[in-house]
């Protein structure tokens, strides 16, 4: 299995973990970025998902794009991409039983997310489902980073111990 280098191991941690936070506070308070950094508002190409108004506008340029605050855009992607380098970095000592735990890691964190995809399934219906979506998406990267981590501490921890 192809693994990242070592030495991006800790700061792809430290950006997943505050692109954690600033995403969460995204995902729980939509309306604070806008307020915060007006500069991030762009005009960007419509592919999918384009309000109805913009169909009916007047002129070509007004058909092709439309504004979009993208700091959400960036932030999922920065959370993303630092997520899998994280998870998929080196350890100093990479042998068979770290590539054990971190497969069970991932197969763990799989497991949960769907888990509480199911329960979000039963319970959770129109508009509010889309924000549990968009907490799916990297719910997985975020499962799997942290179990992950308690699991290798667990072993570190045992190792010292038995010396």
């Amino acid at each position: 299995m192809y693994l990242f280098a070592n030495k991006w191991k800790r700061p792809s941690g430290w950006v997943f973990g505050i692109t954690s936070v600033i995403w969460l506070l995204y995902v729980f308070n939509w309306d604070w970025p806008v307020e915060l950094l007006p500069f991030m508002e762009v005009n960007v190409p419509y592919f999918f998902g384009k309000p109805i108004e913009y169909a009916f506008a007047s002129n070509v340029e007004e058909k092709l794009f439309y504004p979009n605050h993208i700091l959400d855009e960036i932030v999922l992607i920065t959370l993303v991409v630092s997520g899998i380098i994280h998870g998929f970095s080196r350890e100093k000592v990479e042998d068979e039983l770290i590539s054990k735990i971190r497969l069970e890691s991932l197969a763990w964190s799989v497991f949960w997310n769907f888990g509480l995809l199911l329960v979000a399934v039963i319970l959770v219906y129109d508009t509010p489902f889309l924000a549990v979506m968009s907490i799916q998406m990297v719910s997985i990267l975020v499962w799997f980073n942290l179990r992950y981590a308690y699991r290798l501490r667990k072993h570190y921890n045992a190792l010292e111990n038995d010396e």
